[in-house]
């Protein structure tokens, strides 16, 4: 009978979560237990890996049980590394602020590793806006020195360049202090904006040989294959775009790709003239190396093609101040963005209002009546809504509704569009939101709503803000007064007190 293994994941921050996985689970099933940790969304661009005997990041395959791999079992327990695995173009095109910090830790620690090459000014910058992020703002030299200690943001390379860690100190204090009181999000997006602009950023490195034997590194990137000399991991010899990639394959310690040359013209094979296919190959010293070097090589040329297939709807360019302003929210209690929503009771005062009403004796009548009155205060101020932003990214997660562009699209093809207003009513009508093919059908069949202009004119008049589309929809449906049942009733009770207000009030006492 197959024993089941004790594994322990490490995430980006280095923290450790620790699994009894059975020969049955699979990896996908892993992946979302681990995902599901901080919340993740946007899983496409993550995977979990192990380290094999020479020290190469070996991908877990999802679709595979996660004891079939080629694991080291004498350990105990099994270690796995949770990671970025498909880098993109920009990280304004990560729809979700957790992906964006994920992003964030994933090149911090590449920088301290020295995956990440960058000169000793560059290393200064970046762990200027770390620390910021980190500790937000201090003002004494002492403080922020110790604070510096506990960040790990310089590599090796910096103390050679400059052997005084008081020097290297002093350069981050220096940089430090000038950005010193900018937002915990306008610090992240920076220390990215910075990052992306390295030139060996988002690029798997592995050493290859020529039939020559001349070592040289061979490098996997959302652009493409490049090869690098193997003294120089910043300027690339050469450069095969994936668009161009005919095949991918391996044999032993041999790894070829088959390039299809533009400028070359095909000519017939009764001809016996030359192809416009050219073949180029590398040489390593272990075969399971090389069938990494492919493994990966077919998931990033995949995933280049899903992306190129998806354009229209993943290639949405988020601005650069949501981003900053959602990665400054605390996550517990990004729903107090609803705050001035209602102009005259914001709604922390509100929450710690009820709590106060709770902790004070208030019959469960009372406050569940305060409660359904202060909602109906913010419903009727829904029409104030500042950024159609916020609404439309919240509907765009809800199940097999991937995009923005997708719901724009579905909009702009109904011309009776109207108000905010009719918008929540048609949804608040609806319990089981559960496909796109659902929403269409809601949309389809209601001729209260006038334009997409209206809707955009109307949500931005004021501003509103909500964690998940379930969370919405919840707001929406216990929104029908008498009509709610019970039960729907406790529900929102019970999200209210668990959202809205610092400790969980328990209103049923």
């Amino acid at each position: 009978m197959a024993e089941n293994h004790k594994v322990q994941v490490v995430l980006l921050d280095d923290r450790k979560l620790t699994f009894n996985v059975q020969p049955k689970m699979y990896t996908c099933d892993l992946f979302d237990i681990v995902s599901s940790h901080f919340n993740l969304k946007e899983k496409e661009y993550f995977g979990l890996y192990y380290l094999d005997e020479s020290s190469n990041q070996q991908w877990l395959q999802t679709d595979r049980k996660v004891l079939d791999h080629d694991l080291s079992k004498k350990t105990d327990p099994i270690l796995l590394y949770f990671a970025v695995r498909f880098y993109i173009e920009n990280m304004y095109y990560l729809q979700d602020s957790v992906s964006v910090e994920l992003y964030y830790m994933q090149a911090r620690q590449s920088v301290y590793k020295g995956v990440i090459e960058c000169d000793s000014s560059t290393v200064f910058e970046l762990a200027a806006y770390a620390l910021q992020i980190a500790q937000g703002s201090l003002i004494r030299d002492g403080q922020v020195r110790e604070a510096l200690k506990k960040v790990p943001v310089f590599p090796a390379s910096t103390f050679s360049d400059h052997p005084s860690i008081q020097y290297c100190e002093d350069q981050v204090l220096k940089r430090y202090y000038a950005i010193n009181g900018i937002t915990r999000g306008q610090a992240m997006v920076s220390y990215m904006s910075v990052v992306e602009k390295l030139p060996t950023y988002g690029i798997h490195y592995y050493e290859v040989k020529n039939k020559q034997g001349i070592s040289s590194w061979l490098g996997l990137s959302f652009k493409g294959i490049a090869q690098f000399d193997y003294s120089d991991k910043r300027v690339a010899r050469k450069v095969f775009p994936w668009k161009y990639l005919e095949n991918l394959y391996f044999r032993d310690k041999k790894f070829s790709i088959e390039v299809h040359d533009p400028k070359r013209v095909s000519v017939s094979r009764r001809t016996f003239g030359p192809s416009n296919v050219n073949v180029y190959a590398w040489f390593t010293n272990k075969p399971q190396l090389t069938k990494c070097i492919w493994s990966m090589a077919v998931c990033q040329h995949q995933f280049f093609l899903d992306r190129l297939q998806n354009k229209s709807t993943l290639m949405i360019k988020r601005c650069p101040n949501v981003i900053a302003d959602e990665l400054s929210l605390p996550r517990t209690q990004s729903l107090q963005t609803l705050n001035h929503m209602n102009s005259h009771v914001s709604l922390q005062e509100s929450a710690l209002n009820t709590l106060n009403m709770s902790k004070t004796g208030s019959s469960k009548s009372t406050t569940e009546s305060y409660c359904w009155y202060f909602i109906s205060s913010c419903i009727d101020k829904l029409v104030h809504i500042r950024q159609p932003y916020s609404l439309l990214t919240i509907l765009s997660t809800h199940y097999t509704l991937y995009s923005l562009y997708s719901l724009l699209t579905i909009l702009s093809t109904h011309y009776t569009l109207y108000s905010l207003y009719s918008l929540l009513t048609i949804l608040s009508t609806h319990y089981t939101l559960y496909s796109l093919y659902s929403l269409l059908t809601i949309l389809s069949t209601h001729s209260t709503l006038y334009s997409l202009y209206s809707l955009l004119t109307t949500l931005s008049a004021g501003h509103a803000a909500f964690i998940t589309a379930a969370e919405l929809l919840t707001i929406i449906i216990m929104l029908q007064g008498k009509k709610t049942t019970t039960l729907r009733r406790e529900m929102f009770i019970s999200w209210f007190s668990v959202h809205l207000v610092d400790s969980v009030v328990d209103f049923s006492q």
